[in-house]
């Protein structure tokens, strides 16, 4: 085990509707997951925490994706038009926040 993340990039392929989408992921770092989470932090008018779950997966999958089909181009546009469906499988690539899951496991579920 490193303390540094592996920053080459794994092929992914999520297969939707009956179609292959290709992409190639790489695992955030520590500070990009903690970028992300701060962006999506906040203090509601009466003094207690929020957390837009929607401003994270965006901001992470923008990370992290750094190729994708022509067809999706994945950035902050283009996220807010995808289909909850799809969109669903696209989060399945995201570690959760404050925990859970790690990105390498689903690497180690999902690469092609």
């Amino acid at each position: 085990m490193s303390i540094f993340v592996d920053e080459t990039p794994k092929e992914v392929v999520i297969t939707f509707e009956g179609k292959e989408y290709r992409f190639k992921v790489k695992e955030p770092t520590w500070c990009q997951m903690n970028k992300a989470i701060n962006l999506a932090s906040g203090l509601k008018k009466d003094g207690t925490m929020k957390f837009d779950i929607d401003v994270y997966y965006r901001e992470m999958l923008t990370s992290i994706i750094v190729e994708s089909p022509p067809e999706i181009p994945i950035n902050q546009i283009t996220l807010v038009s995808i289909t909850p469906e799809f969109g669903e499988e696209l989060i399945k690539l995201v570690p959760q926040p404050y925990g859970g899951e790690s990105v390498d496991a689903t690497f180690r579920e999902r690469s092609a």
